[in-house]
């Protein structure tokens, strides 16, 4: 039971993967501007704090990126 419900995860997975990543990609685009945006209000700690969010959504999208490559290999 717990490994076809992990089998059943994993196809969600890999259905959805594609526009997961893009959507990441899309949150790292827009948190870019948004610190941008704070840094010319003069609120560096709400750029800083875009600027992480961005990393790890970029970081998320690189891991669907490398769990997708190993599983073709």
């Amino acid at each position: 039971q717990k490994v076809s419900t992990r089998c059943q995860r994993l196809e969600q997975m890999l259905h959805r993967e594609p526009q997961d990543r893009l959507d990441l990609l899309a949150i790292a685009e827009k948190l870019k501007l948004a610190a941008d945006t704070f840094r010319a209000v003069k609120a560096e700690s709400q750029a800083s704090q875009a600027l992480a969010l961005r990393e790890k959504a970029l970081n998320m999208a690189a891991g669907l990126d490398s769990f997708f490559q190993e599983d073709a290999a």
